[in-house]
């Protein structure tokens, strides 16, 4: 009975000190901080405890206010409840540590027990949140399939490469970059490209897009030469193309692509050609440089260049000084041949016909000048040709040049070469650092020298006559630098015809020239062409219209809007030529590429029969802009190293 009592007792007194916790909170949190702080007393025994509950059970129990009329201790105090927190929950009487749940004095709590009411503001260093673990998504089988997520899918193979491009002809060139996804398509080859060259001609090619909305960027250069590190489903039995192989080509030019770029996909429309280990071993033998070369500064200057802010070029050396690797040199004639072939290619039919021709050259001091010149001079025409002229157009400043690279061709005989120059040497004063203004020549003492060396077509022991005048006229006509200032003028022959001029000489006794050519006023290089039925024709690498004979690709090369000009097109080309021209007109600005003529010019480059002039040998790193604005200025070839990327 005893304990019994005891243990009611000590319930009671267990649940009068829960009651009066809320009011007795702010005392007893005060006697424990001095204890802590000021006393730095040792912490309580559970022993010492239960001591305190007991005097404090004892204190309630004496206290009047809390037993009702018959002295029994039946009226419990009122709960005091703490506005800022919820109403505190009772302990539970079997609770077996309650002191522990009214908040335990810890190690580092400065407030020794804390009420379980106010635990929430105890500080407390928390564990580390574990990491959020990825949630998978969710997948729905498929048909009996194992269903795939992304996790399963493996990434794409690709091949960063670096490029040259701009956005239009509007943005600056520079470098970029983009990836290209393998694997290729079944048709397609990847060549990592060792070098690319850059001919005047090449830069033009931005002109044609002064808007572009996709995402492709626009590339310049067609020439490349590298390794083949990936090859399509097409070439897998590696009996046409393989990996490894060496490769050189033209890119398409009707592509945005270019050919300066560590990497190029070559597809159908480009033409490429493998290199064998005989093709190699014959190229280190060779020297690419045209005989002309020797006479070291042989160079083309246009007399409009201003020459402020003229980047300097290093000067026109032989290209052997240069140390040009020998597979570089694969890359220095496939597009400068390409566009000699079309000229020359559009009359083998006429050629071959009357195996003859009469030629004439406006801007033969160009590197796509003298290409032509050593076109009919090879082995190409050496069996259709039996007799030809070439007329080579020149400046005054050229003319000793040019003279001297003729004299190294394979010619003589029936087939010759003549040079006229369309200017002439300005001899007056001149400050250092002006710029000497071109002196035209009058046109009818120009037109007589040209006459004079079209009429070199017939032999020196016959005359002409009114009977052979029609096939001693030009067959081809090519314009490369500019014809209005000295061709498209009309020319009187009635005046030629009261000057006693040397070409009079070749005439047959009493024929005047303007019953030669004609007695009206026209333009001379119509009076100087044969009839149309002949076959005679007239092919423009430059801007018809251009006012004045330029070198610089930025004036020379429009490229005009293909909508409006019936010439441009090949269906409508045809038409116009029938119903709107005397003659047939190409224009020749837009580059076309064969696998014939990039066959044919290897063979010539291997036989000694065909130079070009290098004039530059730079990696691509080194400013490559200086160079471009150069070739934009002045006629010439500029060889690229592509670095490995």
């Amino acid at each position: 009975m005893e304990s019994e009592s005891s243990q009611i007792v000590s319930d009671s007194s267990l649940s009068a000190k829960t009651s009066d916790l809320n009011a007795n909170v702010a005392p007893e949190l005060e006697n424990h901080l001095k204890s802590d702080l000021i006393d730095e007393q040792p912490q309580e025994t559970p022993s010492d405890v239960n001591k305190s509950s007991n005097s404090d059970e004892n204190e309630f129990q004496t206290d009047p206010a809390k037993k009702n009329t018959d002295g029994n201790e039946t009226v419990k105090k009122e709960r005091k409840i703490v506005s800022f927190t919820s109403e505190p929950e009772e302990i539970p009487a079997e609770d077996p540590q309650p002191s522990e749940s009214l908040g335990a004095h810890s190690e580092g709590n400065i407030f020794g027990k804390i009420p379980r009411e106010l635990q929430y503001l105890e500080k407390r260093n928390d564990a580390p949140k574990p990491l959020p673990q990825a949630v998978q998504p969710a997948t729905v089988p498929k048909r009996g399939k194992k269903a795939v997520t992304l996790d399963d899918l493996p990434d794409l193979p690709s091949r960063a490469v670096k490029e040259i491009s701009a956005v239009n002809k509007n943005t600056i060139l520079n470098f970029n970059y983009h990836e290209v996804v393998l694997p290729l398509r079944p048709d397609r080859l990847l060549v990592d490209v060792k070098y690319s060259t850059l001919f005047s001609p090449d830069i033009a090619k931005l002109k044609k897009y002064a808007y572009n909305i996709s995402v492709e960027r626009i590339g310049i250069g067609y020439d490349f030469v590298g390794e083949i590190v990936e090859v399509g489903k097409k070439y897998a039995d590696g009996t046409e193309f393989k990996k490894g192989d060496l490769v050189f080509g033209v890119t398409n030019p009707l592509d945005k692509k270019g050919a300066l770029q560590t990497c190029v996909i070559v597809n159908p429309s480009d033409v490429v050609l493998k290199i064998t280990d005989e093709d190699l071993k014959e190229m280190e033998q060779l020297d690419l440089a045209p005989p002309a070369s020797t006479t070291s500064d042989f160079q083309i200057d246009d007399s409009d260049l201003e020459s402020t802010g003229e980047l300097p070029i290093q000067s026109k050396s032989e290209n052997s000084k240069l140390a040009i690797p020998s597979l570089a040199k694969f890359c220095t004639f496939g597009s400068l041949y390409c566009r000699a072939k079309q000229a020359t290619a559009l009359m083998n039919r006429v050629f071959e016909k009357q195996t003859t021709a009469n030629v004439l050259i406006n801007g033969a001091d160009t590197l796509l000048g003298r290409t032509i010149a050593q076109i009919f001079s090879s082995s190409v025409y050496h069996q259709t040709l039996l007799a030809y002229n070439i007329t080579l157009v020149v400046l005054e400043k050229n003319v000793q040049q040019t003279q001297h690279f003729i004299a190294l061709l394979n010619c003589g005989g029936l087939r010759k070469f003549n040079v006229v120059a369309y200017d002439m040497m300005n001899d007056d004063l001149v400050l250092p650092g002006e710029a000497v203004p071109t002196s035209f020549k009058k046109v009818p003492f120009f037109a007589s020298e040209i006459i004079e060396s079209v009429l070199q077509i017939v032999p020196e022991s016959e005359k002409v006559s009114k009977r052979t005048i029609q096939n001693s006229k030009l067959d081809l006509f090519i314009d490369i630098v500019g014809s209005k200032k000295m061709f498209q003028k009309s020319v009187d022959m009635l005046k030629l015809d009261q000057v006693n001029f040397p070409f009079k000489s070749r005439l047959e006794d009493g024929v005047k020239p303007s019953s030669l050519f004609g007695k009206t006023k026209g333009p001379l290089y119509l009076k100087l062409m044969k009839p149309k039925a002949a076959g005679a024709s007239y092919v423009s690498f430059c801007d018809f219209d251009l006012s004045e004979p330029s070198y610089l690709i930025e004036k020379s090369i429009s490229h005009k809007n293909q909508a409006l000009d019936p010439w441009a097109l090949s269906w409508t080309r045809g038409l116009a030529n029938r119903l709107m021209s005397s003659y047939n007109y190409y224009e020749a600005s837009e580059l076309q590429i064969k696998k014939a003529w990039l066959e044919e010019g290897l063979k010539l480059v291997k036989g000694g029969e065909l130079h070009v002039q290098i004039d530059e040998y730079v990696d691509w790193r080194d400013d490559f802009r200086k160079h471009i604005e150069q070739l934009k200025k002045q006629d010439g070839l500029v060889l690229f190293k592509i670095e490995s990327f």
